[in-house]
């Protein structure tokens, strides 16, 4: 473990067990280096951000973070055991939902790909229907999944049709064994060609007033499909968090143990963006050989590693190869062995800042003094519960106000410049 700090110019050498040394300048992490020292542990009620002159304005307030190597959020949060609903406001607003892991494996990956397919951009593998299908099947597909159209394809994969539930909204019970072929829109239908963008749809339903748009190559066959209301999201929420197809980004925790490796491959083949590493028994070395073990048998998929504790855990986290790395920093007491939360972070955040490796502070119950506290502290982003939407857009707007009183326009310079006061005695 690091050891304390008395000489903030020195830096201290930590010697980890297998990882690589980690060299730590602790005053690299701004004005706040003397407030954590060697006897005495910090949590949130222990300080407050000390205001400033400012000329910021808090709608100006730019909370991008740069959560992981491949993606980026418009705002620094991750909305942790949260459900369908849950994610898909947190990706709308900037952030990131997390699909927990105590649904089944079924039900988790149904959760990822609902949320996937809200408001999506172009729908690279869109649920289709074969010429035989019948009415019944049409709405069994759409009512699982959620969707209002299906397109319908040949054997080879041409389209053939499109069918939503408007054409099917006079079908009773006993149309339901009927052909879909009675029912649909045949060919041809207004589509796009291959390689059309966004834009390129927007002005296609600007011009014909259709629900659903597919994508066929010059041989007809399907390569995507949009809807008009997916463009119209997209206008209303630029700062969404997408993938590189217009999708929504939906993170998902998977728990080490005996299933791991099926639930990870299952959520993998489902497009999930993030798989979140943790566990309540394991320990590190238990994560860490789990965290090993996804990445060899997906080193393309971003992992986050949840349980650093201290700088030889961040180096052993990294070393296994975890993208991200989480320290649980909430207000509740964690029995005999624990570490206060923002003592916690402001450890953690120096070994993640000596490795690259970015840091993620897990505050608990929505609380933006909380989190604002957190990200000053060193976290490059902070996890917490929510239970609506609403909650999440007034934690947004109390950190954007928080960070305006003190003069801090960026994450960056909250972290650099905003000096924390203690007010609790020594």
């Amino acid at each position: 473990m690091a050891q304390p700090v008395t000489d903030l110019e020195a830096p201290i050498t930590v010697i980890t067990e297998g990882p690589p040394q980690i060299d730590l300048r602790l005053d690299d992490l701004g004005p706040n280096a003397g407030l954590f020292d060697k006897f005495e542990g910090l949590t949130y009620d222990d300080v407050v951000l000390v205001p400033s002159f400012s000329h910021v304005i808090a709608a100006e307030v730019d909370l991008s973070a740069s959560l992981l190597p491949t993606f980026s959020l418009a705002v620094p949060l991750l909305v942790a055991e949260t459900d369908v609903v849950g994610a898909v406001s947190a990706a709308l607003a900037g952030a990131m939902g997390v699909i927990g892991a105590s649904l089944s494996i079924d039900a988790q990956c149904r959760a990822v790909d609902r949320v996937k397919r809200t408001t999506a951009g172009w729908i690279v593998d869109p649920i289709v229907v074969g010429p035989t299908a019948t009415v019944g099947d049409a709405f069994d597909l759409m009512s699982s999944h959620g969707i209002s159209g299906l397109p319908v394809v040949d054997g080879l994969g041409r389209l053939i049709g499109m069918v939503t539930r408007r054409d099917l909204r006079f079908c009773t019970d006993s149309d339901r064994t009927s052909s879909l072929r009675l029912f649909m829109t045949k060919m041809p239908l207004v589509t796009a060609p291959r390689g059309s963008t966004i834009d390129d749809a927007r002005r296609i339903f600007v011009d014909d007033v259709v629900e659903k748009l597919p994508m066929i190559d010059e041989h007809g066959w399907l390569l995507g499909v949009i809807t008009a209301r997916d463009v119209i999201g997209r206008d209303r929420n630029p700062d969404a968090t997408r993938d590189l197809h217009g999708r929504l980004r939906c993170a998902a925790a998977v728990t080490v143990g005996p299933e791991m490796a099926d639930r990870a491959g299952a959520l993998v083949r489902t497009d999930v963006d993030t798989l979140i590493v943790e566990s309540a028994a394991a320990g590190v070395s238990g994560i860490r050989d789990a965290v090993r073990d996804l990445r060899r048998a997906w080193p393309e998929v971003p992992i986050i590693a949840k349980g650093a504790v201290d700088a030889e855990a961040v180096a052993a986290l990294h070393q296994a190869g975890a993208d991200a790395v989480i320290v649980r920093a909430d207000r509740q007491p964690h029995g005999i062995v624990d570490l206060p939360a923002l003592s916690a972070i402001y450890e953690v955040a120096a070994a993640a800042r000596a490795v690259g490796t970015p840091m993620i502070a897990d505050v608990g119950a929505a609380n933006a003094g909380d989190v604002t506290k957190a990200l000053a502290t060193g976290a490059g982003a902070a996890m917490l519960r929510v239970n609506t939407p609403e909650e999440l857009a007034n934690t947004l707007t109390d950190l954007r106000d928080s960070m305006a009183r003190t003069g801090a326009a960026t994450l960056a310079k909250l972290r650099e410049d905003v000096r924390l006061l203690r007010v609790t005695h020594r």
